[in-house]
Parts: C-alpha cells; structure tokens; sequence
C-alpha cells in the first residue's frame, strides 16, 4: 500500500515583479508500507504523488508542473518528499541567442484534402460531445443521410487544416525530464480544453521535429516544429455493425427487426438498403494540455 498526503509546507500563489510572474509549489509525502520495501523508489515515489510534467496545477490552472524533484527521508527509507514547482510558460524559454532576425514561434497555416471513407456524410450525423463516444451508447447509431451503396463505404474528400509552429529553446538534451523529452510524449493526442481556437480534442499532434542550432554562444539551441491537423468531427472514425447474415459482414437496416428500415409514412431517413446500425470509434482518445508546450501565438 502506498499512500501520498499534502504537506503543510505547500505554497499558494505567489507572484514576483520579474522573471515568472506566477508560481506555486507543492509537496506531497509518499510513503510505502513495509512489504513493499523493493519497490520504494524515487521513480515510483514520483508516480505515486500524482504529479506530472506539463500538467496544469488543479486549482490555478494557469500555471504548470515545470520541475519535480524527489528526495529519500533520511530516518525513514520507505518515507519521500515529493516536491513539484508550477509556473506560468514554464517551457517558454525565450528565443535563444543569434535568431537570424527570426520572431519565434514561427507558425504556418495549410489546408489538405484527404480522401476519407464514411458510411453518413460528414456534417449531417450525431457528433459526440468533445469527441468522446459514451462507451454506453456503442450501437447507437449517429443518423445523418447515408451515403454507402449497401454497406460498402464511400469516399469523401476531407478538407483538414494543418498548423505548424516552431518554438526555439535551450535544452540539456541529457536531462531527465527534459523539454523534448516531454513534449514527445503528446504525439498522438488531441488538445485537452481549447487551444489555438479549437475546442476541445478538434487538434490532434500528428508530429514533432527538432533541429539543433549550433551557434557561437550556445549548443543547447533547438528549433522545436510542432504540426497539429484540424478535424471539425474530432477525428472520429465512422464504423459499421458486423453481420453474418450477408457475405459483406455489414449489418443492413432492414436486418436485425428492421430498425433501421421505417414505414414510407415516418420521418426518418431510410437506412433499409444501407449500413446500420453505424457508430462512431475514437482512434485518438488520449488528450494532452498543450498550453504546456510553451507555445505563445498572439
């Protein structure tokens, strides 16, 4: 068993004229019990205090972990103090010496067009809140007009802009818990609460790319690109119920009751010769704050 308590030593808010203009500290006590002796680590203890690199501060989240630092009680071995410092832009590190006259972050805008395979056309169907399907509605189907030719899906071009930024900072790359090192961690998720105009999980990070910049006062410097692709339907994948009533595998609407296959009378779109019951699945389902990432457009 292990257990982790807020110490009284805790900070609140605290502001300076200079520098960070806010920051807090928090510690936390982790403690193992006595059978678990082997695995009283300072890794494990740091895992165990809830604290994570990048992530907002529960009541002020304006302000990131930037730094933790663990440390072995010296009476007590089963005993940690897990101390972590929060602060605004806390991987906003500036531009780095000798920029060439460039303004950082560096950001482009492009737009792409993408085949993509749907069985509802885009823009008619029942989008989950955020992106997120409820887990409990999972043969629900997401409406929309059909546009499959009985249950075989059907190409769409997909218009999705992509947006690249590139952020210059000083990094000891063999650092633990280094800037890229962190940061390598959100590829793949999409954007926890709303960034660059996007709501919530609407960006996805398809890419992040690093180039060292040797110059004469610096070989810490490194131009970090970040490249988030837009999808209005949260990149959401549209998916099928399977049959074996039909050498397709594809469950029709006049299969199954006949759910999906209303009287001529009903005002509901006709799904009799096409898939139903269709369901959303979310490929990406991780999300990461990416207001971590020090990335600063105005």
């Amino acid at each position: 068993m292990v257990t982790a308590s807020e110490s009284k030593e805790s900070t609140g808010l605290q502001q300076s004229f200079g520098g960070a203009t806010s920051s807090k500290t928090r510690i936390k006590l982790v403690e193992f019990d006595s059978t678990e002796i082997a695995v009283a680590t300072d890794i494990n203890a740091s895992f165990h205090s809830g604290f994570t690199l990048g992530n907002p501060d529960a009541d002020l989240p304006n302000l990131y972990c930037q730094n933790i630092n663990t440390a072995r009680d010296t009476e007590n071995p089963l005993l940690f103090r897990v101390t972590a410092t929060f602060a605004a832009n806390q991987f906003d590190g500036g531009e780095g010496p000798e920029t060439g006259g460039a303004v950082f972050p560096i950001w482009n805008v492009t737009s792409k067009a993408t085949p993509k395979l749907v069985y509802r056309l885009p823009g008619t169907t029942q989008v989950p809140s955020r992106g997120d399907p409820d887990p409990n509605l999972d043969l629900q189907d997401i409406e929309g007009e059909p546009f499959d030719v009985k249950g075989e899906r059907k190409s769409v071009l997909d218009v999705q802009p992509q947006i690249s930024v590139t952020v210059r900072r000083e990094v000891s790359i063999n650092a633990p818990g280094n800037y890229i090192s962190t940061v390598l961690s959100a590829v793949g998720k999409r954007n926890q609460g709303r960034f660059l105009g996007a709501f919530e999980g609407q960006l996805l990070l398809t890419n992040i790319t690093t180039r060292r910049v040797v110059t004469n006062q610096s070989t810490k410097t490194y131009d970090i690109t970040f490249t988030f692709v837009f999808d209005r339907e949260y990149h959401l994948a549209q998916v099928a119920v399977n049959t074996d009533k039909r050498p397709s595998g594809i469950s029709l609407g006049k299969d199954d009751n006949a759910l999906g296959c209303p009287t001529p009378s009903a005002d509901l779109p006709n799904y009799c010769e096409h898939a139903y019951p269709v369901t959303y699945v979310q490929p990406f389902p991780d999300k990461f704050n990416f207001g971590g990432l020090g990335i600063n457009i105005r």
